[in-house]
């Protein structure tokens, strides 16, 4: 197995990737934002981490459980 195999199946089982799509005029502010941060991801992060400390829910709950 190469080493791009055993990535593709590592990122299978362990990750999983979502899409933004934002209007270059209604979201400006936005897409500025998101491109003065050192990491897009780890600001996204940031802000999801913090929103869900505010409403008390706790990390690792995926959405089929809470919904």
């Amino acid at each position: 197995m190469t080493a791009t195999e055993r990535q593709a199946r590592y990122d299978a089982n362990h990750t999983r990737r979502y899409g933004l799509k934002l209007n270059t005029t209604t979201d400006d502010d936005i897409i500025a934002w998101l491109g003065a941060q050192d990491s897009m991801q780890g600001a996204i992060k940031a802000l999801i981490r913090a929103e869900i400390s505010r409403n008390g829910h706790e990390r690792g709950h995926d959405a089929e459980e809470t919904a």
